[in-house]
């Protein structure tokens, strides 16, 4: 599960190949497309649960939010395997110059990662801790 979401933060540039934080750690905090800390996951996973409950129990609003956690995590899964695999590529005859990749592991452009061009789901790979 963290494997997997470091793995997607590599491939989107946000972390470098060694795990550290790379400037686009700053436009996904300024964006606000994640959640960073378990504080702040849980800050928001209490007020989707409050907003549930306005007309379901709070035992349903926890069971169907973990329904959606267990999503997210078989998302993150493919996504992460999906990254490997590009990087994987970029050692074959498929891509015999890696040098067009901007780092080892980043696969997106760094036009992806602008404040404009960023929203709540497209980043909602690693939207949540846990």
């Amino acid at each position: 599960m963290a494997a997997d979401r470091a793995t997607i933060l590599q491939g989107l540039g946000v972390l470098d190949p060694d795990g550290k934080p790379t400037g686009r750690l700053d436009v996904v905090k300024a964006a606000d497309v994640a959640r960073l800390t378990q504080e702040s996951w849980q800050k928001e996973r209490d007020k989707m649960i409050k907003t549930c409950n306005q007309c379901h129990s709070v035992n349903f609003a926890k069971g169907e939010l973990e329904k959606s956690d267990q999503v997210i995590k078989a998302a993150d899964r493919l996504m992460a395997e999906a990254i490997l695999t590009i990087a994987a590529s970029t050692k074959t005859e498929f891509f015999p110059n890696p040098k067009t990749m901007l780092i080892h592991f980043r696969i997106c452009s760094p036009s992806m990662m602008h404040p404009r061009s960023l929203s709540r789901n497209s980043l909602s790979c690693f939207s949540n801790i846990g």
